[in-house]
């Protein structure tokens, strides 16, 4: 494909990326939104004691290596991206607060680590530059759509969401990183990104500028759980799963999975699984297997604890899957 900037690149999950609608660079972006550089680390049990977070507050949860890793949402919210070495490990994060994606990610790049950083957006989505090159990156694949490394693909995960209390029950040793709050920060989310991280949604207008046509089907701030698996993409309305009793099983590209809303984070999540749901016993999802789901984890018959078996998931607003994902399909009830 071609590289002239002036030239339509598709991406691999099918966007297609229109030059003349996208603002790789916005004047005041980098100062706004700075890059969260993550020097230093607590374990969290020391970090909810000390109160740097209280139990309720909702965290941005991936690994790097074998440790498990905790980044603030709200604090995401305002920086988009962080990034650090932990354990001798390169990891960097990203986080659009307008599309609600966050995705973990390995930063390195033939062999070199590349630096990050929110600098505009495409399709109402923010993108991210590398220091080294000046390209332009989507945060949800980790695709390179503009510049010198158009077309290279960063290890991504989807971030997983819990609140503090949920991860230090699931994970004790887990690790946060918290940055400092400046006056920057506390104004932004006081007027802008509040409002943004709601479930209604808002959507400021320079982001309306990038947008290219829109998918209808659905309100384009409409909350749900997108899912792909082997190129098969499925949109679940959060309305839709509720109407279910917060619980349904459905089966995408044969790969049968447990679709529920984590009663206590309020965020919907998938489990691949071939049992069935027998229901909802408190805040714990009893499958037929005699599995039980709760806090981010599955405890087995044997009451053995294991981490959730995660398809390729985001919790994210109807336009933003819909331009990443525009063959996708939409989750309704079998009448």
């Amino acid at each position: 494909m071609s590289r002239h900037k002036s030239a339509l690149y598709a991406t691999q999950t099918g966007m297609v990326v229109n030059p003349a609608r996208t603002y790789p660079q916005i004047v005041g972006a980098g100062f706004l939104f700075p890059p969260f550089d993550v020097a230093q680390y607590q374990d969290l049990k020391a970090a909810l004691t000390k109160r740097k977070v209280d139990p309720h507050t909702k965290l941005m949860v991936f690994t790097v290596g074998r440790q498990t890793l905790a980044l603030v949402l709200k604090q995401m919210a305002c920086h988009h991206v962080a990034q650090g070495q932990l354990n001798g490990q390169a990891w960097a994060a990203f986080f659009c607060v307008s599309c609600n994606m966050g995705t973990s990610l390995i930063p390195i790049v033939n062999g070199r680590t590349h630096r990050f950083r929110v600098t505009g957006v495409y399709n109402a989505m923010s993108m991210m530059s590398d220091d080294e090159t000046g390209s332009v990156w989507e945060h949800v694949t980790g695709e390179c759509i503009r510049g010198p490394l158009q077309g290279a693909q960063l290890h991504t995960r989807p971030a997983q969401y819990l609140t503090a209390a949920q991860l230090v029950e699931a994970v004790p040793d887990a690790t946060i990183a918290v940055s400092r709050a400046s006056l920057r920060s506390r104004l932004l989310d006081a007027f802008l990104l509040r409002r943004m991280l709601r479930p209604a949604g808002y959507m400021p207008g320079v982001f309306r500028l990038s947008m290219t046509k829109r998918d209808t089907r659905l309100p384009e701030l409409e909350l749900g759980l997108g899912i792909w698996v082997n190129g098969h993409a499925r949109f679940y309305p959060m309305r839709a799963i509720k109407g279910q009793q917060n619980a349904l099983v459905d089966t995408l590209d044969q790969q049968q999975m447990v679709v529920y809303i984590d009663p206590v984070s309020g965020t919907p999540v998938a489990h691949c699984t071939a049992a069935q749901i027998a229901g909802w016993e408190g805040e714990t999802l009893a499958l037929d297997s005699g599995e039980r789901i709760r806090n981010g984890y599955v405890l087995d018959a044997a009451s053995e604890r294991h981490p959730l078996d995660r398809p390729y998931q985001q919790f994210t607003r109807w336009y933003g899957f819909s331009y990443m994902f525009p063959a996708c399909e939409i989750f309704t009830v079998a009448t």
